[in-house]
């Protein structure tokens, strides 16, 4: 039971401004592992999520949840198993953090307007916001935003873990956790705070997949990772250790990595150098 991409390929735009953003992306999101999603900009990562979730259209390959098309699931049932945490936040300004919340909890399901205000008022003691749950979002910072958008999704997942606890684990739904650099406005406690939160939903039986641009928090959450070079295909995948590598992140990314151990992880940078050239380097 898993999300998985077969053989995905999508082309965005038309005629001469068409371009090619996933070709042949075969990878499989599984329940209780998290899953970081890792590349160069523009390498497709985004619409890798987008894709998952069945908000983009693919031209060639399957997107199957526990083997049924994404795009045959539908209404509350997509809502609780499939949660999409966007980079930033599409919700009007006038909205307040503990609408925002309340959203996630009536999109997965509804429930007492009693029973909303108090999973709202938890979620966001979570994220360590509870004192902003009458502030409207447009008064939050980036990364405020970003932590409310993360209390949603908890509700979604927690209600979607709830619905199908009691089946039996071999037929068991599988709820996803898409997050689109959730962390990249936050405060390194908060960055790392919150990628804990995704690892407790991992742990909890959902399957989180998370872009991530920061390779060593990426590396610190993970416990397997797929790497999307130029042109959308996949570079490499795997278990953590075996992807954040010098080797494979000095061929995604162009440059020369070091991976160094210290307590309790690693830290993953470049180190400045690389024998051969990065991709595109004219030659004399």
């Amino acid at each position: 039971m898993s999300l998985r991409l077969e053989q995905v390929g999508v082309t965005l735009g038309t005629g001469r401004r068409a371009r090619r953003v996933l070709s042949g992306v075969t990878v499989e999101f599984k329940p209780g592992r998290v899953t970081a999603i890792i590349g160069p900009n523009g390498a497709g990562k985004s619409t890798l999520l987008r894709t998952a979730q069945g908000l983009v259209s693919r031209q060639e390959g399957r997107v199957e949840l526990d083997g049924v098309a994404v795009e045959h699931i539908r209404g509350k049932d997509r809502a609780r198993r499939l949660v999409y945490v966007p980079q930033r936040s599409g919700a009007a300004f006038a909205f307040t953090a503990g609408d925002i919340v309340r959203m996630g909890l009536h999109a997965a399901g509804g429930a007492r307007l009693g029973t909303a205000s108090d999973a709202a008022v938890l979620a966001l003691a979570t994220v360590e916001l509870a004192d902003r749950l009458h502030d409207p979002v447009g008064e939050l910072s980036a990364g405020q935003q970003q932590r409310v958008t993360i209390a949603r999704a908890l509700v979604q997942v927690e209600a979607g873990l709830r619905e199908h606890a009691a089946e039996p684990s071999n037929t068991r739904k599988t709820v996803v956790v898409l997050a689109d650099e959730p962390v990249s406005a936050m405060d390194p406690r908060h960055a790392m705070s919150t990628l804990r939160l995704l690892k407790a939903l991992a742990g909890a039986g959902a399957a989180v997949a998370v872009v991530l641009h920061d390779l060593s928090l990426a590396a610190s959450v993970a416990d397997d990772a797929v790497a999307l070079g130029a042109g959308g295909s996949i570079v490499a995948t795997g278990t953590s250790e075996a992807v954040f590598v010098p080797e494979v992140l000095g061929a995604l990314m162009g440059i020369g990595f070091a991976r160094v151990a210290i307590p309790g992880g690693v830290l993953i940078g470049p180190s400045g150098s690389r024998d051969e050239p990065a991709a595109g380097t004219i030659l004399p």
